[in-house]
């Protein structure tokens, strides 16, 4: 039994991770840094960043590895050798990066990227060793869950892929937003394998059944909604070079105004099914965390809307709504 417990509190370590990794996405996002790593899955072509701009400018009696970045002339440049240079900059020694040509260094875009990607890299470290276990201790018993945490390292890689096709891409909006999607899969899956290791029996109850039904229903659709918000936010952002903050919101299209209503709706029933849920000790804790999220992503949602959408806020509102979702998964899970 206390294996199971450790396994458990394992499976529940990789969870909390998860959404460490989805916040330093929403942070990259936020502060315009998916970018500050030009290639993948080096960054310039080093396997720790440049910190200051002197290195990927180009540099005399310098030796530069095959694949190592510049910056010149506006462009993005790699070695095609490895080789010393001269005095001056000869074309012969580099190769135009065809993918993108993001051509800017940023001390501070590049480390915050750089950083996001430990966390995935470390994510991934975590589901080999959540395969390993799952196999040691359900391999031959319960292989169900041997398969889905196997499926964790499917989606993960799918990830990291979608990861690179986001930078290869220059950051296209709805790359980015099938990306913090599919991280919400993976908490899913991690969702379910405590579930089913847990056994717990559930609560029979038809009207909570469909209350919670229709409450994660209209939750994820108001994600859905909030990444398509999300998706003019950035482009209506760059349009404005990221000033006149105070311009955001009044340049959005029709979808606010539904994002913002269903935000109410999905907030009342949030509400009720906690009030539903205090007679269900088995319920309770689930429950308060879906009425602690929902009420801070409303406060938040304020905030954003009346407070030209401050900088700090959106990784906030993004986590919360990304906890909010996967609590009300493993609520209906609880609930026959």
């Amino acid at each position: 039994m206390q294996q199971y417990q450790r396994y458990l509190s394992f499976t529940r370590l990789l969870l909390i991770w998860l959404f460490v990794v989805i916040l330093a996405g929403s942070i990259v996002r936020t502060t315009h840094s998916g970018m500050g790593c030009p290639d993948w899955p080096t960054c310039f072509g080093n396997a720790i960043p440049p910190t200051q701009e002197y290195q990927v400018r180009f540099q005399a009696d310098h030796e530069y590895r095959k694949g190592q970045f510049i910056i010149y002339n506006d462009s993005l440049k790699y070695a095609n050798k490895t080789f010393k240079s001269g005095a001056a900059y000869n074309p012969a020694d580099w190769q135009q990066y065809e993918k993108n040509n993001y051509a800017k260094f940023n001390v501070y875009q590049t480390w915050i990227e750089y950083i996001n990607r430990l966390t995935t890299g470390v994510l991934g470290f975590i589901i080999i060793a959540h395969i390993i276990w799952s196999w040691r201790l359900f391999g031959k018993t319960r292989r169900s869950i041997l398969y889905w945490s196997l499926s964790l390292s499917l989606l993960t890689a799918f990830e990291a892929w979608l990861g690179k096709i986001v930078v290869d891409t220059n950051l296209e909006v709805v790359k980015i937003t099938l990306h913090m999607l599919f991280a919400l899969l993976i908490a899913a899956v991690a969702v379910i394998i405590i579930h089913k290791v847990k056994a717990a029996p559930k609560v029979v109850g038809k009207q909570l059944k469909w209350l919670s039904t229709i409450t994660l229903l209209v939750v994820l659709v108001q994600i859905v909604l909030g990444t398509e918000v999300r998706e003019q936010i950035d482009e209506i952002s760059l349009a404005l070079s990221y000033t006149s903050r105070e311009l955001w919101i009044s340049r959005l299209n029709g979808w606010f105004e539904v994002h913002r209503d269903v935000a109410w709706a999905a907030a009342i029933l949030c509400v009720y099914l906690f009030w539903q849920s205090l007679p269900h000790k088995v319920l309770q804790r689930t429950a308060f965390i879906i009425l602690a999220c929902v009420a801070g992503t409303v406060l938040l949602g304020l905030i954003l809307m009346y407070a030209n959408i401050p900088a700090a806020v959106q990784p906030l509102h993004l986590l919360l709504s990304s906890i909010l979702i996967i609590a009300l998964f493993a609520y209906r899970l609880k609930v026959k």
